[in-house]
């Protein structure tokens, strides 16, 4: 049999030929063309099993009997799979979330978050109101260095190293403030020396229990009248000297002048000859020996007691210029006292006194 060219009636072109093959093929083969016509016998494939195959970077069908073949990501032009970046971006999105907010419901919603920090009108217009050129200019031709600051400008600002030499020159570094200076500073070292030195000064050697206002408040009852307080007390005290007192003295103890209790007549004891003294007032003279009464020694009411310790007589010289014995109707000569008699002499001035009392002649 011959093979050929075959023409089918409905075949006009030359174009729509077909060109058969050259054999009859064998068993199984299905017949195929190669797109211009021209047709051959080929094997029939047999079944082909596919599978997927993916990674962080793609997605592979895989053939059991062929070519494999990498599916391409999808693009805002062209179909494709979805990548795993993709996914976790849609899994983002909430699920009410709609595609139909109007821009100003999106610049509500985000202005209303609190760290948004959205740009806002009032920002935009305060931008505008910003001088184009505000930031055009030379600090080094604008900057003063002047140590006195004479120019004394409103526009153009001064240099650190002037600001520094302008204020050290004004400021007084002295802890003792001896410039007393309406004009110029204290040092902040200055200030701290000169108080720390005359809060010492001010509390001294006070005990711990008194060197702060609070604790000598404490100490004074918080009186704030306290000076007054302390006068209308002690003018309710009477004074230790020439005490003069409204009503009746109550004393609990031992009331006491020069010589002692004045409830006791104090003793002078003399175991021989013996001139009294001005110190002999008010005391008694327990006497061993003759006693003199010495002239222009005692004062008006100036008392003295003589006692006889003796088992015999014992003589009271006079050499006072009068000496009464009220006895003998006031006769003025020298006296006996009798064994353990006992006589008073009360002087009514320097040189006259009185004398008094039993076994006396």
């Amino acid at each position: 049999m011959a093979y050929g060219k075959l023409k089918v009636d409905k075949i006009e072109t030359t174009a729509e030929e077909l060109t058969l093959p050259t054999s009859a093929g064998s068993s199984g083969q299905v017949l195929t063309t190669d797109g211009s016509g021209v047709l051959s016998f080929v094997s029939n494939p047999a079944d082909t099993d596919l599978s997927v195959a993916a990674n962080s970077t793609s997605l592979t069908v895989e053939s059991s009997s062929g070519d494999n073949v990498q599916l391409p990501a999808a693009s805002s032009t062209s179909w494709g799979v979805m990548t795993d970046e993709d996914k976790s971006k849609l899994d983002l999105i909430e699920p009410l979330a709609t595609a139909d907010q109007t821009d100003a419901e999106i610049r509500a919603a985000v202005g209303a978050a609190t760290d948004s920090n959205i740009f806002t009108d009032a920002d935009h217009l305060k931008l505008n109101e910003i001088e184009p050129s505000a930031n055009n200019y030379a600090i080094t031709t604008d900057l003063l260095d002047e140590d006195d600051l004479a120019s004394n400008s409103a526009t153009n600002p001064a240099s650190q190293q002037s600001i520094k030499a302008y204020v050290d020159s004004g400021l007084l570094d002295e802890d003792d403030f001896a410039s007393d200076s309406s004009t110029k500073a204290a040092s902040q070292q200055s200030i701290k020396v000169y108080v720390d030195t005359e809060v010492a000064g001010l509390v001294d050697s006070a005990p711990a229990s008194l060197d702060t206002l609070n604790e000598l408040a404490a100490a004074l009852g918080d009186d704030s009248n306290y000076a007054a307080t302390v006068t209308t007390s002690l003018g309710l005290k009477a004074p230790k000297a020439s005490p003069a007192f409204t009503g009746d003295a109550t004393c609990t103890g031992t009331i006491s002048d020069a010589k002692g209790d004045v409830r006791l007549i104090p003793q002078n004891t003399q175991a021989s000859t013996y001139t009294l003294v001005a110190a002999d007032a008010g005391k008694h003279i327990l006497a061993s020996g003759a006693v003199t009464i010495p002239d222009s020694v005692f004062s008006a009411g100036d008392a003295v007691t003589i006692i006889n310790d003796t088992a015999s007589d014992l003589t009271i010289t006079k050499t006072i210029t009068t000496m009464y014995n009220t006895a003998d109707d006031g006769d003025s000569d020298d006296r006996t006292l009798a064994t353990r008699g006992m006589a008073t002499i009360l002087f009514t001035s320097g040189t006259v006194a009185y004398i008094s009392g039993a076994g006396l002649s």
